[in-house]
């Protein structure tokens, strides 16, 4: 199996239950995308497959600094090939470690020879 097909297969299983939800929900926190700087995932457009590079994690302007609420308070930065542009929408990425994540695209603008986009993700902090 290709690279690419293994990232396009990736899914996650999700049982029912309060800890599978959770596990979940951990797909979307801070550091386990800071751990995936660089990384490739794969979504599917009407022209094909793209891949689409993570190339930055950063804070929400005016976020709050508790070390809680920047994990779920946050902003991606993708990059893709120009001649394959998305329109702003929700995509499905596939990551063969993450599985399908559903994202709000933003297309941003050239950066180079590339096309930026970003998602943001805001969550309100866990409570114990």
């Amino acid at each position: 199996m290709s690279a690419v097909e293994a990232m396009a297969s990736a899914s996650t299983q999700v049982e029912a239950g309060p800890q599978a939800a959770a596990a979940a929900d951990d797909r979307y926190r801070r550091s386990t995308f800071q751990k995936m700087l660089h990384a490739s995932f794969l979504t599917r457009t009407t022209g094909g497959w793209l891949t689409l590079q993570l190339t930055g994690v950063r804070d929400l302007p005016g976020a709050s600094r508790t070390a809680a609420q920047r994990e779920g308070s946050f902003s991606l930065k993708f990059t893709g090939a120009a001649s394959k542009p998305l329109l702003q929408g929700t995509y499905t990425l596939s990551h063969v470690r993450l599985g399908r994540l559903d994202l709000l695209l933003v297309p941003m603008g050239r950066q180079g020879v590339r096309l930026a986009y970003e998602a943001v993700i805001n969550q309100a902090p866990r409570q114990a």
